[in-house]
């Protein structure tokens, strides 16, 4: 037997063995979802077919959250023989693998409080990278923000007066917001003070708190492209007409723009609608002005290249909501109990059905498992792109060309490890990972989270010398590779 033909079936042979271990290893995308049965509540998935219920000796609150590294908080009011904790309170549970561990101790453990409330429903609370988590505690016009490490008791981190926002990434940089508190507030704006603007405040580790910008009202204030830049809203009126301005901010520079003006909801204060994810460069808003009882139409736009999509339209009776931190959006139909995930990056559906019982609260969890904090990248499908770099450091400029035109000639120098040789880098969508072959070693780099790269896996022991191109499946669901 020839030595191609022999490389040839042992690189058919690792294809075969690594996808069915993506299909054994990482469970099939799902909705996790607290359901009402009388007075108490239970916690179940669907898989758009299928309702399976969790733990269902075990009661748990109409409380679900998603962290932002994609693990479940939930509320356990009373544990079951059947539930692995013999104890209730606020647990964090890891779809991945199947693990749960109580979230923090203390008095506020077991508490009915408002600690992961947030300001807006589908908030994620945030991680950094020592694995301690932000607890918010809203008081009658200032918040307290807490941290704690897992199983641990939440310590009070941030208190200031007027403190309104808070948001953070794993590097420990933060933004928060700081308002007027007292005051007549407007009849057309929530929480404008006219004559008390709100102040927009920037602070990395342990250096000095920065102003940003101020604002007549900043709301929903979020990150997003990677964690790199700000997202905003701020009232606006034009003639008769009010608008919410969506601004973008460079923390790090601090210059802002102007995205577009949203409709204000009619005959109301609130602000609309602004669905935005960390990782993502793409958001979800109305596209006209809402009424009650009417439908909406949202748009998906693209803050790097200003691209803006038509994206679904909601009726009445459906509910339009941030289905996790990967960028899923899941819409639900009261009326007909039907429920829809879309993804917006691609604007397709990925899960659809109907529930045989009324939801309180879902998230979605993708096929592979807990989603880290990366950065954004293109779609990958049939005209899959791959990433080729050349640069000095690990924050290279990135350019996309078809994964088919990529061979091993393609060299990414990097710079990170010394006397390299060429190798090969492929985005893993939509977790934004960059995954690099080098020789027989396997690595990867996320970007705003990793300082150099990481040994993911070492194929010397397949006998593969050299990797070659990468490719990775639009489901998730394995990683291809040429090696020889």
């Amino acid at each position: 037997m020839s030595t191609t033909r022999i490389e040839r079936l042992a690189a058919l042979g690792l294809l075969l063995l690594l996808v069915l271990h993506a299909r054994v290893a990482r469970p099939h995308p799902r909705l996790v979802l607290t359901v009402a049965s009388g007075s108490e509540h239970g916690l179940a998935t669907f898989d758009g077919t299928r309702l399976l219920r969790l733990w269902p000796e075990s009661q748990f609150d109409s409380a679900l959250f998603m962290a932002s590294d994609g693990r479940v908080i939930f509320r356990v009011i009373r544990a079951g023989r059947d539930f692995p904790q013999r104890k209730s309170g606020w647990m964090l549970w890891n779809p991945r693998s199947e693990r749960v561990k109580p979230l923090m101790s203390g008095p506020f453990a077991d508490e009915r409080s408002s600690f992961l409330r947030g300001r807006y429903y589908g908030e994620a609370t945030p991680f950094w990278r020592d694995n301690s988590f932000f607890l918010y505690e809203h008081q009658k016009f200032d918040l307290i923000v807490r941290r704690a490490f897992v199983g641990n008791v939440p310590r009070r981190f941030l208190q200031l007066v007027g403190l309104y926002a808070f948001v953070t990434r794993a590097d420990r940089c933060t933004s928060y917001v700081i308002w007027g508190r007292t005051g007549t507030e407007s009849r057309e704006f929530v929480d404008l003070i006219p004559g008390k603007p709100m102040s927009l405040w920037w602070v990395c580790g342990k250096t000095k708190p920065r102003r940003l910008t101020e604002g007549s009202s900043i709301q929903k204030l979020q990150f997003v492209e990677g964690s790199r830049a700000l997202i905003y809203l701020e009232p606006k009126r034009r003639g008769r007409q009010k608008f919410w301005t969506l601004w973008r901010l460079d923390p790090k520079r601090g210059k802002k723009r102007a995205i577009t003006d949203i409709p204000a909801p009619r005959q109301s204060r609130s602000t609309p609608t602004l669905l935005a994810w960390p990782d993502l460069p793409w958001v979800v808003y109305p596209a006209h002005e809402t009424a009650f009882n009417q439908p909406v139409r949202y748009r998906r736009h693209n803050l790097a290249t200003g691209r803006i999509v038509d994206f679904v339209t909601a009726d009445a009776s459906t509910t339009l909501m941030r289905g996790s931190p990967a960028g899923f959006v899941v819409l639900y139909n009261h009326r007909e109990r039907r429920v829809s995930v879309y993804s917006a990056v691609t604007g397709r559906r990925v899960l659809g059905g109907q529930l045989p019982v009324r939801p309180n609260r879902m998230l979605y969890l993708p096929g592979t498992g807990s989603s880290p904090k990366t950065n954004p990248s293109s779609t990958m499908n049939q005209t899959s792109k791959a990433t080729v770099a050349a640069c000095s450091t690990p924050r290279c400029a990135t350019a996309d060309r078809p994964i088919s035109s990529v061979r091993s000639g393609d060299a990414a120098h990097d710079g990170v490890y010394p006397h390299s040789r060429e190798r090969i880098l492929a985005h893993d969508h939509p977790n934004g990972r960059l995954l690099m072959g080098k020789g027989s070693r396997l690595f990867r780099f996320r970007r705003g989270i990793d300082r150099s790269w990481q040994l993911v896996a070492d194929l010397g022991g397949w006998k593969i010398r050299q990797i070659g191109r990468l490719a990775i499946d639009p489901q998730q669901h394995g990683l291809a590779l040429v090696g020889r």
